[in-house]
């Protein structure tokens, strides 16, 4: 988006921490052309002039670049404070009395639990109960978001899942791709969340689908 309107649909990358080989910003991520906005067309790529984003590595262009330029599939650095659409995180579902808003971000993909990892937990305690893959895909049904900005005054409020999601059998897997230290979060700062778009980085943490409203 550019203020406030979408100018193109990419396929993004918050995974992705380079960009022509260098390290990008956190608060750039990785994205590929799939279509410019009908009325778009002269909308401004925003790094045209910077020397590590710029459309051809080293290259960057002594005019501006307009969006019109640039082909489907091609890749391209965005600010992860203008992607859209964004979601509201609460601490509960939504709709349930009490729930609190915690946050706004945008939501990646499923989060794929690890089924070899709980099949081998219960076949080691002897517990293969039918059923219990379903249960963890509809029970615990977590989606990778990033670009996390809490809300008024939620800076510190307690993050929901790091016992539910990172701790778990299911989800363990990705402390390491989420948590590098691997220290794992207690407060929503301590999970990424920023208090601004424009501070809003890349990093992923893992949410309940469940607990996110539009």
């Amino acid at each position: 988006m550019v203020d406030g309107k979408r100018v193109a649909t990419a396929k993004l990358h918050p995974e992705m921490t380079l960009f022509h080989s260098t390290d990008a910003p956190p608060t750039v991520l990785t994205a590929f052309i799939e279509a410019i906005e009908t009325g778009s067309e002269e909308a401004v790529y925003p790094f045209g002039q910077d020397s590590r984003l710029c459309l051809e590595k080293g290259y960057p262009s002594p005019t501006p670049v307009p969006m019109s330029s640039i082909q489907s599939g091609y890749r391209i650095a965005w600010p992860v404070g203008s992607v859209g659409p964004r979601v509201r995180l609460f601490d509960r579902p939504p709709l349930e009395e009490g729930s609190v808003f915690l946050a706004t971000a945008c939501v990646w993909r499923v989060a794929p639990p690890n089924m070899a990892a709980l099949a081998a937990r219960e076949l080691e305690s002897g517990s293969q109960e039918s059923g219990q893959n379903s249960i963890v895909l509809n029970e615990m049904p977590a989606v990778e978001v990033f670009g996390v900005v809490f809300g008024h005054g939620q800076a510190g409020a307690d993050y929901p899942f790091t016992s539910s999601f990172y701790e778990s059998t299911a989800y363990s897997h990705f402390r390491k791709q989420h948590f590098i230290d691997l220290m794992l979060p207690s407060t929503m700062a301590e999970a990424h969340a920023v208090d601004s778009l424009e501070l809003a980085h890349r990093s992923l943490v893992l949410w309940d689908a469940r607990y996110i409203g539009g």
